[in-house]
């Protein structure tokens, strides 16, 4: 019996640029701003508790200096979480999924359908709120799975369906 490797050409694969992305819902971004916000009023509250009980901090040029601090920091991250936004998609193949994002930091993901071991929909009160939902593809490695965010409830339910009855039908 003969082996045969035979070599593949650059020029033979598949390009992923070729690949045609959904971007999530519109309303994912007010998601993220909303935990963003949550996050930084936590911040505030703390930092606003902390200037009260310690006198020796409470100088208008220390107060002044921490107040600018907050304020560019707020800013730049809606301001990155808004460029971020614009390139997180995704795409449904035949065989894979692809998940992509990041903005400075791109990445993109593909899982194998064959290689999910199994799918969770998982919805959090503000994503319900906008009846969006995430999907979690899970793998045997824990470094490839995938969470597909901002999804609507149904696709991300519809989506959950299809790739375990693909599992059962191809596996």
């Amino acid at each position: 019996m003969e082996i045969k490797h035979l070599q593949l050409h650059w020029e033979d694969l598949p390009k992923a640029e070729n690949v045609v992305f959904q971007p999530v819902e519109k309303n994912y971004l007010k998601i993220i701003y909303a935990e963003w916000l949550i996050f930084y009023a936590t911040i505030l509250i703390a930092a606003i508790a902390i200037f009260y009980f310690v006198k020796d901090i409470q100088t208008p040029v220390i107060i002044m200096s921490v107040a600018i601090v907050f304020v560019l920091l707020v800013s730049l991250t809606f301001f990155l979480a808004n460029k971020a936004f614009a390139f997180k998609a995704y795409a449904i193949r035949e065989k894979d999924v692809m998940s992509r994002s990041g903005w400075l930091f791109q990445k993109l993901q593909v899982i194998p359908i064959d290689k999910i071991q199994h799918c969770v929909v998982r919805t959090g009160p503000l994503e319900k709120k906008f009846d969006l939902a995430s999907l979690k593809l899970f793998t045997a490695g824990q470094q490839s799975d995938i969470t597909l965010s901002g999804l609507k409830a149904e696709q991300a339910e519809q989506l959950k369906e299809w790739i375990v009855s693909k599992q059962r039908n191809d596996g």
